[in-house]
C-alpha cells in the first residue's frame, strides 16, 4: 500500500504569534549572554596579557581594537550565514565554540608567549600576536550569533526596525552588565581562570538553552508575512544618496558615525580625569553611562525607524548628535568645577558628570545604526545579512576610532579639539544624509545652525586644551605654588594627582616626605657600599632621580617612565639638564624588568609609578616582585611606594604580604611614626634579604649634623598588622588592586 505524505498543518495566527515571541525571547537571551561574555573577556584580558607584554596604551588599545575586529568580522560572517537558513542551529555551535575559546584564552596566550625567541620580537608585534590569539576567536564566534538571532526574529518589514533595535539594545545591556559585574565583583573576588571558566559555563548554558528548546527548526516556523519590497511605503530617499537598498552608502554612514562615537567615548575619561581622577569608579562609571546610552539609543532608533522610515529623520538625528557633542565643550567648562558639587560623594559625582556631559549625545548617536539598517532593508529575508554587514562596518569605524584616537588624535590635537572635530564630522554627515531628499532649506538651515554653534564655541576658546601638554596617558599641567620656608616651587599635576614639587635650580629639594625616606636610604647605601646603581620606575617630576644625580657622587640612575611626555616636561619645565647621568627609558616598567634588566645589576630599585593614587596592578604582584629580586645585587633593596590608609589600608596590607613571598625581610617605613594617626599616607615598603638598618641610617645622618626623618613600624606590630583582614596575596591570577584602594578614592574625592 502506497504511503501518502501528509503535510504539516499551517500554523494558526495564534501559533505564529507564540512562535515569534519565543524566537525573540531566545534571540534576546543569546545576544545578551554573548555580549556579556565578550565584555568580560575584554576586561580581564589585560590581566593575562600583562605578564607577557605589560600594561600600556598599546596593550589596551590593542585589546579594544582586536575585540572590535572580532565583533566586526563575526557580524559580517554571521550575516552571510543568516541567509542560509537554520539560524538557531548555527548559533548553537557558535556558542559552544565561544565557550571553549573563552576558557582557553589564557592558555593560548601563555603557550605562545613561552615559545623560545618570542620575547625577542618587537613589543608591538608581541602585543598584536597575543591579543589576536587570546581575544579574536571568542569575539568572532560570539559576535556571529547576533545576525543569526536577527534572522531568527525578524518576521516582516513592518516592525523590523524595532526588532533589530531591541536586539542591539539588549546586546549592549549585556556589555553593560559585564562591565559592572567584572569591575565591582568578579575581579574583586575571583582569579582570571575562575572568571573565564565561569563565563564559558554561562555561554555553554546558553547553547544548552537552544538545544533544549530544540526542535530548533520550529523557531523559524512562523513565516514572514510582509517580506516584500514595500513599494507601497513612503520612499526613504531619492537619488544616489538614498539608503533603500544602498549598502555601500549605509556602511559608510555607520562607519563614520561609529568612528565619531568611539572617539567621543574614549575622550570621556580624559575630560573627566582632571576633576575626578582615574579609578575603578571613573572607568566603570563612564563605560556604564555610555553603554546605557547606546542601549537606549539602539532601541529608540529602531522604534523611530519603523514609525517614520524617513531619511530626513536620520539626518536630523545625526545633526542633533553633532549639536550634543558640540555642547560637551561648553558643559565641561561649567560642570568640571569642583566647587559646583560641594560634598557630593565621588561615585555620585562621576555618574552625574558622565550623565550630564555624555548621555544625550551618545544616546542620539546610538539611534543611528538601527535607522540606517531599517532604511536599507527592502526584504525581510535579507535582514540578518544586511544587519551583520552594516554592523560589521559600524564596528570597523569604531576600530579605526580606537587606534587613531588612542595613539594620535588626543596627543596631537588635545581632547577638546578632538571633540570639536568629531562634532563637525557628524554635522557634515547629517547634512549629506539630508541631501537625499534634495531639499535645500533643511540643509541650509542645518549648516547655519551648526556653523553658529561651532563659531561660538571656537571664539570662546572652548576647543583649546586645558593642559600644559596632553599625551597618550595624561593631561599634564605645570603650575607654581608658594611653600612655607621654601618659596616658589613648580608643580606637576598628572590628571587629578599633584605628583611632584620641583624647585628649579635646587635638586636637593624633594617636596614629598616619602622621597626624603628614599633619599636617606640611598645616602646610607652610598656610605656603606659605595656609589649605588639605582633603578627608578615612574619618573614624574624626576625629583628623586635628580637628587641622586646631584648628591651622590658616582651614582648611576636609570628611570623607566611609561609616558615620553612626562620626561619631556622634566627637561623643558623642571630644569633637568641634557647632560645628566640619568638614563631615561620610556616603556612599561614590567616590560623593562622582565625583558631588559640584567640579573643582579641594581643596588636599589625604587618604584614610584602610579595611576592617580593607585599602583598599576601588574607591578604589584608576586611574579613581578620575583623579577625585581632577581635583578638586585646581594644586599640590595626594593622600595615600593604605596598610597593608602594605615588602619583600613587593605592595599597596603596586601602589598606587604605579597612582598614577603619574595623577600626575606619586609619593612614598613615612613617619614615619622605617622601610623599612630591611622589615616592616609604615602608609605614605603622595603623588601630585601638582610633588611635596612634604620638605626644606622639615622646615625649616619646624625654624624653629618642632619636629622633623618625615616621611621620603621616595629616588626612585631607589622606582623600583627599584616595578620589582620583577608589574607590576600597579589598574583597575576588574582590582583584586585583597584578594589582594595577604592575606599581611599572615595575618601580623597
Amino acid at each position: 500500500m502506497a504511503r501518502v505524505a501528509i503535510p504539516d498543518a499551517p500554523l494558526s495566527g495564534e501559533s505564529r504569534t507564540c512562535t515569534a515571541r519565543l524566537a525573540i525571547a531566545v534571540a534576546l537571551s543569546i545576544v545578551f549572554i554573548a555580549n556579556l561574555a565578550t565584555l568580560i573577556l575584554q576586561l580581564v584580558a589585560g590581566r593575562f596579557l600583562a605578564p607577557a607584554v605589560g600594561s600600556s596604551l598599546y596593550t589596551w588599545t590593542s585589546i579594544i581594537g582586536v575585540t572590535l575586529a572580532g565583533i566586526s568580522a563575526g557580524n559580517w560572517v554571521g550575516g552571510r550565514w543568516a541567509t542560509r537558513g537554520r539560524p538557531a542551529r548555527k548559533a548553537l555551535w557558535l556558542l559552544l565554540a565561544g565557550a571553549l575559546c573563552c576558557a582557553l584564552a589564557p592558555v593560548f596566550v601563555r603557550g605562545v608567549a613561552a615559545i623560545p625567541g618570542f620575547i625577542d620580537l618587537d613589543l608591538l608585534v608581541r602585543i598584536a600576536v597575543l591579543t589576536v590569539i587570546g581575544i579574536f576567536p571568542s569575539a568572532f564566534v560570539l559576535a556571529a550569533a547576533t545576525p543569526l538571532m536577527i534572522a531568527l526574529s525578524v518576521r516582516g518589514l513592518s516592525r523590523s526596525g524595532q526588532t533589530i533595535g531591541l536586539i542591539y539594545a539588549v546586546s549592549t545591556l549585556g556589555s553593560l552588565f559585564g562591565n559592572y559585574a567584572t569591575g565591582f565583583f568578579l575581579t574583586a573576588y575571583f582569579g582570571v581562570t575562575t572568571i573565564l571558566w565561569a563565563t564559558a559555563a554561562v555561554v555553554a548554558a546558553a547553547a544548552v538553552l537552544l538545544l533544549r528548546i530544540g526542535r530548533t527548526d520550529r523557531l523559524a516556523g512562523a513565516p514572514a508575512t510582509d517580506h516584500g519590497t514595500e513599494a507601497h511605503a513612503r520612499p526613504a530617499g531619492r537619488g544616489p544618496l538614498a539608503l533603500a537598498g544602498n549598502r555601500p552608502l549605509a556602511c559608510a554612514i555607520v562607519a563614520a558615525a561609529s568612528f565619531a562615537t568611539m572617539t567621543v567615548e574614549l575622550s570621556a575619561s580624559r575630560v573627566l580625569a582632571p576633576s575626578v581622577g582615574l579609578s575603578l569608579y571613573s572607568w566603570t562609571g563612564i563605560i556604564g553611562v555610555v553603554l546605557a546610552a547606546i542601549a537606549l539609543g539602539n532601541y529608540l532608533g529602531g522604534v523611530l525607524a519603523d514609525r517614520t522610515r524617513s531619511q530626513i529623520v536620520l539626518g536630523l538625528t545625526l545633526l542633533a548628535g553633532a549639536a550634543g557633542v558640540f555642547l560637551i565643550l561648553f558643559a565641561a567648562t561649567i560642570l568640571n568645577e569642583r566647587a559646583l558639587w560641594g560634598a557630593l560623594p565621588l561615585v555620585e559625582r562621576i555618574l552625574v558628570l558622565t550623565f550630564a556631559l555624555f548621555f544625550l549625545p551618545i544616546l542620539l548617536l546610538g539611534m543611528v545604526s538601527p535607522q540606517v539598517i531599517r532604511l536599507t532593508i527592502d526584504d525581510s529575508r535579507n535582514a540578518g545579512r544586511l544587519s551583520g554587514e552594516i554592523y560589521a562596518w559600524s564596528t570597523l569605524g569604531a576600530i579605526v576610532g580606537t587606534f587613531v584616537t588612542g595613539w594620535f588624535l588626543i596627543s596631537a590635537l588635545g581632547v577638546y579639539m578632538v571633540i570639536f572635530a568629531m562634532a563637525a564630522i557628524l554635522a557634515v554627515l547629517g547634512v549629506i544624509v539630508l541631501q537625499s531628499e534634495r531639499r535645500a532649506l533643511p540643509a541650509a538651515a542645518s549648516i547655519a545652525v551648526m556653523g553658529a554653534i561651532a563659531f561660538a564655541l571656537w571664539s570662546r576658546g572652548l576647543a583649546e586644551s586645558r593642559c600644559t601638554m596632553e599625551t597618550n596617558y595624561f593631561c599634564i599641567k605645570v603650575g607654581t605654588q608658594d611653600r612655607p620656608g621654601v618659596g616658589e616651587v613648580k608643580t606637576l599635576v598628572l590628571d587629578h594627582l599633584l605628583h611632584s614639587f620641583v624647585k628649579v635650580g635646587d635638586p636637593g629639594y624633594l617636596g614629598y616626605a616619602h622621597e626624603e625616606v628614599q633619599a636617606e636610604i640611598t645616602r646610607h647605601y652610598a656610605q656603606v657600599s659605595g656609589p649605588p646603581y639605582v633603578l627608578v620606575i615612574g619618573g614624574g617630576g624626576y625629583t628623586y632621580p635628580r637628587w641622586v644625580d646631584d648628591r651622590i657622587a658616582g651614582a648611576r640612575v636609570d628611570v623607566v617612565e611609561i609616558d615620553p611626555g612626562v620626561t619631556r616636561i622634566a627637561y623643558e619645565h623642571f630644569g633637568l639638564p641634557q647632560n645628566t647621568r640619568i638614563r631615561s627609558l620610556n616603556m612599561d616598567g614590567r616590560q623593562f624588568v622582565q625583558a631588559l634588566a640584567a640579573p643582579e645589576s641594581y643596588d636599589l630599585v625604587v618604584q614610584d609609578a602610579v595611576n592617580d593614587i593607585s599602583v598599576p596592578y601588574h607591578i604589584m604582584v608576586k611574579e613581578y616582585n620575583d623579577a625585581v629580586r632577581a635583578m638586585l645585587r646581594p644586599g640590595g633593596a626594593y622600595l615600593l611606594t604605596v598610597i593608602d590608609f594605615y588602619r583600613d589600608g587593605e592595599l597596603l596590607r596586601a602589598a606587604g604580604r605579597t612582598l614577603r613571598q619574595s623577600f626575606n625581610q619586609v619593612q614598613l617605613l615612613a617619614a615619622g611614626e605617622v601610623w599612630h594617626g591611622g589615616g592616609a599616607n604615602v608609605w614605603v615598603l622595603a623588601g630585601s634579604d638582610v633588611g635596612i638598618d634604620v638605626a644606622a641610617v639615622r646615625a649616619s645622618y646624625a654624624r653629618l649634623g642632619l636629622a633623618a626623618r625615616i621611621a620603621e613600624l616595629p616588626a612585631a606590630e607589622f606582623d600583627a598588622y599584616l595578620g589582620e583582614g583577608e589574607q590576600i596575596i597579589l598574583t597575576d591570577e588574582y590582583s584586585p588592586v583597584d578594589n582594595l584602594i577604592a575606599g581611599l578614592f572615595r575618601h580623597r574625592n
